[in-house]
């Protein structure tokens, strides 16, 4: 048994060598451990998640909180009208408002799952569901489409007058689909995905759309046509995709799949993490992946305007010692750094569950910190610093 429990150590420390801990995405601190499925984003420093077994979170200023329950029910999307105004719909037909940062029931017409809803401002919006369930809010109530369609709708997007639905089901495929508000307000075929089920969908303010779904693919609209965009090798089905802006997108889905688009490409990041991500959300320069087991990550896209220095910098690895480890570990803050600035340490499992996180301050250049770790289990671990002017990563193994 010692000698197969070495072997496998042998195995997770190889794996550890093999690559560079990429730092872009650190894990935040989650208050719950249930699935997280859908993210709104008001400003860098505010938002709303919202999960199975009705649990919502706010982000504040200190980090992410628990609301007060209002339902039992998975929560499966969440959007906000405002600051302090927003909808949420999950399952069972269940439908809650925000007003004034308080959540509330609201009256539903339909007991089926509701996946997906998008507002066009705070009197216009549309949520879909189950078994071909599409509703439409106008003049404070919400009112049954009919749309003679049998599969799951997945999706929403609304910008303007420009509506899209898509979704699917197995063994059965749907098109998106779009409805036009000027005309019979009937839903309109505009794309077939060739069998692929279409599981999240997003449009930009230029009015371009994008849509994700099963095996990886990713479909693009530039406003004449849909076409299949180029899409990295070897990534799972997609969950969930978000644009804010043309060249600022997110897509996230199975075994720590995040991927994101710059203007010119799709390129694969690399999470930390084995878990499934099912929503995700983008303001300003930061991003949000969120997922199974309470997984929340967070990147902070830094730009600059001097070409002679590299972003990247300010994303940097350290090299936690001794490796492997049994109870402690120690690292040394990274060169040129502020020696005043608080730092936030957290450590991290393979699922991105926050396991630990603390703070410090005073730490020099080239100072060594030991950190006690926590009772862990045999496995590989990732450590994170956090800095108002840098952030870095580092892999550790833990053998006992």
């Amino acid at each position: 048994m010692k000698t197969y429990a070495r072997l496998i150590c042998t195995i997770l420390f190889s794996i550890l060598l093999s690559g560079k801990a990429v730092p872009q995405w650190i894990a935040e601190k989650a208050p719950v451990t249930v699935n997280l499925n859908s993210v709104a984003l008001f400003s860098e420093t505010r938002g709303w998640i919202v999960g199975d077994n009705g649990v919502i979170l706010t982000r504040t200023h200190e980090g992410w909180i628990v609301s007060d329950k209002i339902t039992d029910e998975n929560l499966y999307s969440v959007v906000l009208t405002g600051e302090e105004t927003g909808w949420a719909v999950g399952a069972r037909g269940t439908i809650l408002r925000m007003e004034g940062s308080a959540w509330k029931s609201y009256a539903s017409p339909t007991r089926e799952k509701l996946y997906s809803l998008s507002f066009k401002d705070d009197n216009h919006g549309y949520a879909a569901g189950a078994n071909g369930t599409l509703l439409e809010y106008r003049s404070g109530s919400w009112n049954i489409m009919k749309t003679n369609v049998r599969a799951n709708f997945y999706s929403i997007a609304y910008h303007g007058d420009f509506f899209i639905v898509g979704g699917g089901q197995e063994c059965r495929n749907i098109p998106v689909m779009k409805i036009n508000e000027n005309g019979n307000r009937k839903l309109e075929k505009i794309f077939d995905p060739d069998f692929t089920e279409i599981k999240s969908i997003s449009v930009t303010p230029e009015k371009h759309a994008w849509a994700v779904g099963h095996t990886g693919k990713i479909f693009f609209y530039d406003g004449k046509r849909w076409e299949r965009a180029d899409a990295p090798d070897g990534i799972g089905s997609l969950n969930f995709i978000s644009f804010s802006k043309k060249d600022m997108g997110i897509a996230v889905g199975h075994n720590g799949s995040i991927l994101t688009y710059n203007g010119d490409q799709w390129e694969c990041e690399e999470s930390n993490t084995a878990t499934r991500f099912n929503g995700a959300a983008v303001t300003g320069n930061t991003l949000y992946a969120i997922g199974n087991n309470g997984t929340i990550l967070k990147s902070l896209r830094v730009k600059t305007d001097d070409p002679s220095k590299n972003a990247d910098t300010e994303y940097l690895n350290i090299s936690p010692y001794p490796n492997p480890t049994t109870e402690s570990i120690k690292f040394t803050k990274p060169e040129n750094t502020n020696n005043s600035e608080r730092i936030i340490i957290t450590v991290t499992n393979a699922r991105g569950q926050v396991l630990l996180s603390k703070s410090i301050s005073g730490l020099a250049d080239d100072q060594e910190y030991q950190l006690d770790l926590p009772e862990l289990a045999n496995g590989i671990y990732f450590i994170h610093l956090k800095s108002p002017s840098f952030q870095a990563s580092g892999r550790f193994l833990v053998s006992r």
